[in-house]
């Protein structure tokens, strides 16, 4: 159940992005842990505002309590576009300019080439990458 948030109207609610609820469940064993860009089910409030549902959003989670016995989660809000892509954008460099984070399951998690099919996010696992990126 979600107890406070900077958008009234997730406060009172269960979590019901699965993104955010595997991160949880990660951070309930791991102290933290971190989502990957995910879109927003209902309106988020950012410092520009009430953005519409469908907005990028990351969230780091911490664990507030034991392992086996979690009181709460702290989990912060962040915009992919300002953190995770910008770092992508001045960190790395290749034949295109462009950089991609790929999970463990071989699914784009950042946005591909504006045409570009082949690379576009999709919920279906691709054949799996050797390694994760997190900035």
């Amino acid at each position: 159940m979600i107890v406070a948030a900077s958008s009234r109207a997730y406060v009172g609610r269960p979590v019901s992005t699965a993104v955010v609820i595997e991160v949880l469940a990660r951070a309930e064993h791991a102290d933290y842990a971190a989502t990957r860009p995910n879109r927003s089910p209902m309106p988020i409030l950012t410092a520009e505002g009430e953005q519409p549902p469908g907005t990028l959003f990351q969230q780091v989670c911490a664990r507030m309590g034991k392992p086996e016995a979690p009181i709460a989660f702290l989990c912060l809000r962040t915009d992919p576009k300002d953190r995770l892509f910008e770092i992508l954008r001045v960190g790395w460099s290749g034949k295109s300019g462009k950089a991609y984070v790929i999970d463990a399951a071989g699914r784009l998690l950042s946005p591909g080439l504006p045409g570009d099919r082949a690379l576009q996010p999709s919920a279906k696992p691709w054949v799996s990458a050797p390694f994760g990126l997190w900035a």
